[in-house]
């Protein structure tokens, strides 16, 4: 559970304010455990299976032995308790289509009742921030710092000028409060030391690179192409005017680097071949659409309100104005990659 964040009652109406968290996105936090530390369940389980795909398994004093082949893992793993695709709204294991409203502050999602929730001006923040394997609906407010969570005490956590860089940083299988500040290049994570990493023009991709179970800090560099992922070696990948779009194409259980680039219309994962998908004036919107464990290549048309999804159907979904709710989509507009 995100330090700080509390159900409300269903008598409490509007989320309050909660007493602020152990450590502040304000200062560096005294006291704070450093990140990544202790040994959360969720992640030993998720080590552990990986660990034994293509091993032999000895179960009980009978000696049972099975073993699971690595052409399982990607059916496998898309069953398991710790799959949790973004943007799981109903909890079902793949990615909803969902736009946000900011003329209205509601929220649609394809099959779902619409939900009000945030004003013009809010950045919305969707997560599993309980750790239920669905998604919350969330936003972040810059004029105060606070971040409303449906069915939670609102909570103050960042500045204006922030960007709202929510993960599960501690590998406890829920969504931790986070943002980074360009103008120090510091990372505040909820409940954990201020972590400086990047540079003022720097993008955040968070993610999993390493495929551990835990959200990596990481940016991209536009203006040396470079993605600096904390304790991995840099990766130059990318050209002036991409997107980057990181996200588990391959289904192996870690974050792939990836751009897609506007001028070409074309996708670009690293180790993969490139895949031309889309048009101008698209916002892309990668996701696990249909439940299978891998990112899908995926973009929004604002022109005809369509989502086009490789290998998928292709639904008409939201209005002008809308913000489709792809994973990192705050993280593009408040820098300025998308309008």
């Amino acid at each position: 559970m995100v330090r700080g964040l509390r159900k409300v009652k269903h008598n409490e109406g509007v989320p309050r304010t909660a007493p602020p968290p152990k450590t502040s996105a304000q200062g560096e936090g005294k006291g704070a455990p450093p990140l990544g530390s202790g040994g959360p369940q969720t992640r030993k389980k998720k080590i552990l299976l990986r660990c034994i795909v293509g091993a032999s398994i000895v179960v009980g004093a009978s000696w049972v032995v099975f073993t699971i082949k690595p052409t399982w893992w990607a059916q496998l793993k898309g069953h398991l308790p710790f799959h949790s695709a973004p943007c799981d709204y109903d909890g079902d294991g793949d990615t909803d289509i969902a736009v946000w409203r900011p003329s209205n502050g509601r929220w649609y999602i394809q099959g779902q009742s619409s939900a009000l929730w945030g004003v013009s001006g809010d950045c919305p923040v969707p997560g599993d921030y309980d750790g239920d394997g669905t998604t919350e609906i969330g936003v972040w407010r810059p004029s105060n710092g606070k971040w409303y969570i449906q069915g939670y005490l609102s909570v103050p956590y960042g500045l204006s000028g922030d960007i709202p860089v929510p993960g599960d940083y501690d590998g406890d299988g829920d969504t931790d409060i986070a943002v980074w500040r360009p103008s120090n290049g510091k990372w505040y994570i909820q409940g954990y030391l201020s972590v400086p990493y990047g540079l003022s023009g720097d993008i955040p991709v968070p993610g999993d690179y390493d495929g551990d179970g835990d959200t990596d800090i990481a940016v991209w560099r536009p203006s040396s192409l470079t993605w600096y992922i904390q304790g991995q070696s840099s990766v130059a990948y990318g050209l002036s005017g991409d997107i980057p779009v990181p996200g588990d194409y391959d289904g192996d259980g870690d974050t792939d680097i990836a751009v897609w680039r506007p001028s070409s219309l074309t996708w670009y994962i690293q180790g993969q071949s490139s895949v031309a998908y889309g048009l101008s004036g698209d916002i892309p919107v990668p996701g696990d659409y249909d439940g299978d464990g891998d990112t899908d290549i995926a973009v929004w048309r604002p022109s005809s309100l369509t989502w086009y999804i490789q290998d998928l159907s292709s639904p008409q979904w939201g209005a002008s104005g809308d913000i489709p709710l792809a994973q990192n989509i705050w993280i593009w507009k408040r820098t300025g990659l998308i309008p």
